[in-house]
Order: C-alpha cells, then sequence, then structure tokens
C-alpha cells in the first residue's frame, strides 16, 4: 500500500508544471499622461530564452510611443500597426529569475472616464533549447480619471454615471 501512494505522489508531482506568467499592470491616468508599461514575465523558476507576444491597445485612448528593453535581453519590436504592439525578446543565456522583458511608453489621449484593455497574446515563451514553455497571461488595462471634471448629468460621461468606473 505504501508503495502504491508513494508512485502516486511522485506522478501528481510530474503533472504539476511550472508556467511562465507574462503580465501587465493596472493604471489609472490623467488626459496628456505619458505612462510607462513594463511587461512582466515571472518565471517560476523555469529558464527562459524568448518570448514573443502581442499586446492589443484601444488606439482612441492611448497612443504608443516607444518601447525598451533591458540588458541582456535584445528586444525586438513593431509599434507601427494601429492598436497593436508585437515584441519579441532574446536572452542566449536564458533567465531564470523573474524579469521586466520591456517597457511599453504610451501617451494618454482619450476623453475622461475611457477606458483601454490591454490584452495580451502570448505567441510562444522557451527555453534555451527552443523548447515551449507552458504559459499563462495577465491583462492590464488604463483609465482615464475623470475625478476632476462636473459629468453628472452629461451625455458624454452617461456610461461613467451607470458604475462604469
Amino acid at each position: 500500500m505504501f508503495e502504491v501512494l508513494l508512485i502516486m505522489l511522485v506522478a501528481v508531482q510530474l503533472k504539476a508544471q511550472n508556467h511562465v506568467l507574462v503580465a501587465l499592470d493596472n493604471f489609472e491616468q490623467e488626459i496628456g499622461d505619458t505612462i510607462d508599461v513594463p511587461l512582466s514575465i515571472a518565471t517560476s523558476g523555469l529558464l527562459v530564452a524568448t518570448y514573443r507576444v502581442d499586446i492589443v491597445y484601444d488606439q482612441s485612448v492611448l497612443e504608443v510611443l516607444s518601447y525598451q528593453g533591458q540588458s541582456p535581453w535584445l528586444v525586438f519590436g513593431n509599434i507601427e500597426d494601429a492598436g497593436i504592439v508585437r515584441l519579441a525578446g532574446l536572452n542566449l543565456n536564458g533567465q531564470h529569475t523573474n524579469f521586466i522583458g520591456a517597457t511599453l511608453q504610451f501617451e494618454v489621449i482619450g476623453l475622461p472616464g475611457q477606458l483601454s484593455y490591454l490584452d495580451i497574446y502570448v505567441e510562444r515563451v522557451t527555453d534555451r533549447n527552443n523548447q515551449d514553455l507552458l504559459h499563462d497571461y495577465s491583462n492590464g488595462q488604463v483609465a482615464i480619471n475623470c475625478s476632476d471634471l462636473i459629468h453628472i448629468g452629461n451625455p458624454q460621461f452617461q456610461h461613467i454615471d451607470k458604475g462604469v468606473f
């Protein structure tokens, strides 16, 4: 009986695999603010050598200005397509500790009360042998603050009055 229990425990541990978590934070900003949005990557102790992600945002609320990687990561990106940022990161040695994959810089251009989701689409995360790693994601958002505006009864801000914020 003890041997069967031991085998079952080992099998359960083998099935419990670590995941890499790719995440963005939530922000509340003012119109005209420039914000730095870090793309956080939690490795769960796995050796991450590459990642490829797309981040979709509402271009009526945000304008992407730039992206920047952090050494020793080489980060390649495309910010030319409207409403989407495409990023790929490479670290030849790999990294098993949590890190910032890139920092995106946006300008807030929308109206008070508007919201832009920052939706992450993880295309791939690999180790140094180009083996895919299991991954999860956590989307972020940017809300435009409207607390300093008188908007009660103004039809332009009706969605706010109904409890969106």
